[in-house]
């Protein structure tokens, strides 16, 4: 998601002041480097996920415990 709204419009990331301390390929290697990790994680890191309706539950509580906050 990065990557389209930083090709949309850069701005909305952060201004073109902000690459006289940040230059645009240490920024591109910091949010490229996670992807790879992640995927590195998922092929050599053997996960146990729990029941599947256990986490739904509470994924709609957290949800619905948000959307009560915010309104």
């Amino acid at each position: 998601m990065f990557w389209v709204i930083f090709n949309y419009d850069r701005s909305l990331v952060y201004p073109a002041i902000v690459d006289r301390y940040l230059a645009p390929h240490v920024n591109h290697l910091m949010h490229t480097s996670v992807g790879v990790v992640v995927i590195l994680e998922m092929l050599f890191r053997p996960h146990y996920y729990s029941n599947r309706g256990r986490q739904l539950g509470i994924l709609l509580f957290f949800s619905s415990f948000y959307l009560a906050w915010s309104v």
